[in-house]
C-alpha cells in the first residue's frame, strides 16, 4: 500500500472527524481536533493514500519536558495491518527526537490486542492499567 506521512491541515478535518468516529464516545470532537491541528504543543499527523487521510497520529509536547504523550492513533479499519499505524509512530519518534524529547507514552484499551502487540514490537513497556480510563465506561 502507498501512502506518505505529513503534517495535517484544517483542510483534513473530514477525513480525520471520519476516522475518529470509529470510535464514538472516544473519539475527538471536530472543535478539538482543528484546535490540535493548530496547535504548537501538538504534532498532528496524517498517512495520506490518494488525497485521502487513511490514518492520524497525534503527539503532545510540553516545551521544557524532554517527555511526548501518543495522544491518538487511528488507522481506516480497511487499511489496518498494512504498517500504517507503525510508519505514523515512527515519524512522531522522529519528530520528537528532532525537538529534543527523549520518551514517549500512551494509553491503549487492554481490549486493544493488536495494538499492545504493535507498541510492545516498537519498544514501549506497559507501565501501569488503569480501570475505566476510557469515557465509554469500559473497563479497559
Amino acid at each position: 500500500m502507498d501512502f506518505i506521512i505529513r503534517k495535517a491541515f484544517v483542510s483534513d478535518l473530514n477525513d480525520i472527524c471520519a476516522l475518529e468516529g470509529r470510535f464514538n464516545a472516544d473519539g475527538f470532537p471536530r472543535w478539538m481536533l482543528k484546535k490540535l491541528i493548530k496547535s504548537k504543543s501538538n504534532l498532528f499527523l496524517v498517512a495520506d493514500a490518494s488525497d485521502n487521510s487513511i490514518g492520524c497520529a497525534i503527539v503532545s509536547f510540553r516545551k521544557n519536558s524532554r517527555k511526548t504523550r501518543l495522544y491518538s492513533i487511528v488507522v481506516s479499519e480497511k487499511c489496518e495491518g498494512h504498517g500504517v499505524a507503525k510508519r505514523l509512530i515512527e515519524k512522531c519518534e522522529k519528530e520528537m527526537i528532532k525537538l529534543g524529547k527523549t520518551s514517549m507514552y500512551l494509553e491503549v484499551s487492554i481490549e486493544n490486542k493488536r495494538a499492545i502487540s504493535l507498541y510492545k514490537h516498537l519498544g514501549f513497556e506497559i507501565k501501569e492499567t488503569i480501570k475505566t480510563y476510557y469515557q465509554s465506561g469500559r473497563d479497559e
